[in-house]
């Protein structure tokens, strides 16, 4: 097979070019935001393949354009997610501080501490209130009895601290790998250091979600006792509370202690049921298919339509 017949051939595959065009694009991105001199010399290669693609018909003008929309929309979407807002809660690091801000996302649960993903809205010096903005990653140390719920705004006195970059050439960029997530810094308060404001500021669809999750739980306490009732909402919804120490004790030494936070995993296991019911009802075709999108998007909402 000529070299010509073989690309012909791979770019049959568009996706796999707009996958390799995105990819392209988040590189591009990153080149950008850390050494934004030097941006300019991938964007020309990459201007200059294009051109040589259709010149030498591989892809059509059509292709090349659809190309170069993705290759800009994968630089942006890394640039706009590690960018810094201008009243950037890194603005106060180094020195105590109170910080109010909701949790965004699911809390993990780990061996020695809780983390939380918590979005910023103000915070306080000695000087006053200010307004800022950014995702803040807090870590709580020890045994939280008092676990915090998604959605739940808290207020927490400690030292937002910056992460630290690549200490060594091609080691682990801790502050990339945040930045990367969103997150623009760390903060590690004591227990007695937070507290809870109550419910915080997020969507409606979000708030539905967070007070029918709420009611199910309250349900399956009900009707189940204590551990078991504990152990089903965390497995269905996220861990919200500690589990009795003994079954969370059983769960670490097993190492599954990743079952507590929602994920693909639980997304696979619902449709999985789904689809082995509809099989026991006698549905064929389609329709399991379709049954089963519709009732793992409706999980997806009852769960908060968390990225995991």
């Amino acid at each position: 097979m000529t070299t010509k017949a073989s690309i012909q051939e791979f770019s049959s595959r568009f996706f796999v070019l707009i996958t390799l065009a995105y990819t392209a694009g988040i590189i591009t991105g990153r080149i950008w935001v850390e050494r934004s001199v030097e941006a300019y010399w991938p964007a020309v290669v990459i201007l200059l393949l294009l051109a040589a693609a259709y010149c030498f018909k591989f892809i059509n003008l059509y292709k090349a354009v659809l190309l170069l929309v993705v290759i800009i929309c994968g630089a942006a979407a890394f640039y706009y997610t590690v960018r810094q807002p201008g009243e950037s809660i890194l603005n106060y690091s180094g020195s105590p501080v109170y910080v109010e801000g909701t949790v965004i996302e699911e809390p993990l649960f780990l061996d020695d501490h809780a983390a939380y993903r918590v979005r910023v809205e103000n915070v306080e010096t000695a000087e006053g209130l200010h307004s800022a903005q950014g995702d803040l990653l807090v870590r709580i140390y020890g045994r939280d009895d008092q676990a915090y719920r998604f959605g739940e705004k808290l207020r927490l006195r400690g030292i937002v601290v910056e992460p630290r970059g690549q200490r060594n050439p091609g080691g682990f960029d801790y502050r990339f790998h945040l930045q990367s997530q969103g997150i623009e810094a760390v903060m590690s308060p004591n227990k007695a250091q937070v507290s809870s404001l109550g419910p915080g500021e997020i969507s409606r669809l979000t708030a539905s979600a967070i007070k029918l999750r709420t009611t199910m739980a309250v349900n399956i306490e009900n009707v189940l006792p204590s551990p078991a009732a504990d152990l089903l909402t965390a497995v269905l919804f996220g861990r919200h509370q500690p589990l009795p120490e003994e079954v969370e004790e059983n769960f670490r030494r097993a190492g599954a202690g990743h079952l507590m936070a929602v994920s693909g995993l639980h997304v696979g296991l619902v449709a999985a049921l789904i689809l082995g019911f509809w099989r026991r009802m006698g549905l064929q075709g389609r329709l399991p298919l379709v049954l089963a999108v519709v009732l793992v998007l409706a999980y997806a909402y009852l769960t908060g339509l968390r990225p995991s």
